[in-house]
């Protein structure tokens, strides 16, 4: 905790070198590791940031790899749309496949679209996940599947699909 709240303070001070935040990226605690990573996702930072930003993605703590994909759709690196595709289809970690799809949504590259549709088979959660992201995508496709989720089983899945097109929900009939 003091760790990560130094890196804070450094932080907020301007004081904090990039040698620092990567080393913190590399931290043995994954709390400085998210902090780090949090940091990492503002302005101002060189392009090593992104490639130890990647390279975190290889984390074994499914928090530290969700504030690096969060951080990675604020900074928008090249190449990062392949690496986050990867994730989204990994079933292992739902938490981290979740923010993948989360992320490709909010990085709109039609390159992580097809990967959104695929995981708008997969559990509640994710579906929910999906629709959010679909909203950073125009086309034909995404009118189907959102078409699709409108009448999915999941009451919260169609709530989602329902406020993303702005129409009425109705709540009656939303236990089902």
């Amino acid at each position: 905790m003091v760790r990560s709240s130094a890196l804070s303070g450094l932080d907020r001070r301007g004081a904090l070198s990039e040698e620092v935040l990567q080393a913190a990226l590399g931290d043995a605690d994954a709390e400085v590791r998210i902090r780090a990573a949090q940091i990492a996702g503002s302005e101002g930072w060189s392009s090593n940031i992104d490639i130890a930003l990647k390279q975190a993605l290889q984390d074994p703590h499914d928090l530290v790899v969700i504030a690096v994909l969060v951080s990675l759709a604020d900074r928008r690196p090249p190449g990062v749309v392949d690496v986050v595709v990867a994730l989204a289809g990994d079933d292992e970690r739902p938490l981290v496949m979740e923010e993948a799809v989360a992320s490709l949504g909010a990085l709109g590259d039609p390159r992580g679209l097809g990967a959104v549709l695929a995981a708008t088979s997969g559990k509640p959660a994710l579906r929910r996940r999906c629709v959010a992201a679909l909203g950073g995508f125009e086309g034909a496709d995404i009118e189907d599947a959102l078409d699709r989720l409108s009448e999915d089983r999941d009451w919260q899945v169609r709530q989602a699909v329902a406020m993303l097109r702005r129409e009425p929900f109705d709540e009656d009939s939303a236990v089902s």
